[in-house]
């Protein structure tokens, strides 16, 4: 699947298939792959990537989201959503809870609310690196401006919707479309590169340092 996957992503890049990196990547890294492809465009290049060959996918670790799906979406600047949210990293874990008002805080520990959250939306991203050799083509017009060509490990992330426990996460796995009303079980690229993952566990350890309220 890992490499299949990459493959395909890699070859909808190259074609500008934005319906192909639609299909295959979340939201926001389609966004950010989208917007890059019609720059290059703009300014008359094509970019080229043709995937020689892959060696088996070793998984680097996983992380389990649980709380509010808008808490996680990475196309809103996290300072943005830390002021709405708090957030909790540990072990392969991030936990995000609403931050409470002031007439509910004296009883809204991060505690109290995460026994109130963790029912309620989990997703589950899986972290690999593709051994892979790769050969990237820059063109403009007919005329090839760059060409490049090596032995790489590409870290790439995999992740699930949210469903609304860890429950209907897993029958939705498990019935996949008998599981008629839930959202389809699917694995869609969410980042490569570590273009957001690494920068989002960062900003969430930065976080759980006191803030001044």
């Amino acid at each position: 699947m890992v490499s299949a996957a990459f493959v395909s992503m890699t070859e909808a890049i190259s074609n500008q298939d934005h319906d192909m990196i639609d299909q295959i990547m979340s939201p926001h890294l389609a966004r950010v792959y989208r917007r890059a492809l019609e720059n290059i465009k703009a300014q008359g290049f094509q970019l080229k990537i043709n995937v020689e060959n892959t060696l088996a996918p070793q998984q680097g670790g996983q992380m389990i989201n649980i709380g509010p799906p808008d808490s996680f979406n990475k196309s809103v600047p996290f300072s943005r959503r830390l002021d709405r949210y708090a957030f909790k990293y540990s072990q392969g874990m991030c936990v995000s809870v609403p931050r409470p008002n002031r007439q509910d805080s004296a009883n809204a520990t991060f505690s109290n609310q995460v026994k109130s959250t963790v029912n309620e939306w989990t997703s589950i991203e899986l972290w690999y690196k593709v051994p892979a050799t790769v050969k990237v083509d820059l063109w403009k017009g007919n005329k090839l401006i760059d060409s490049d060509r090596g032995k790489i490990e590409i870290p790439i992330t995999f992740s699930t919707p949210f469903y609304e426990g860890i429950m209907n996460l897993g029958r939705a796995f498990k019935e996949g479309e008998d599981a008629s009303d839930l959202e389809p079980f699917r694995w869609f690229i969410s980042d490569i590169f570590n273009i957001v993952d690494m920068k989002e566990v960062q900003q969430i350890q930065l976080s759980q340092k006191p803030r001044n309220e």
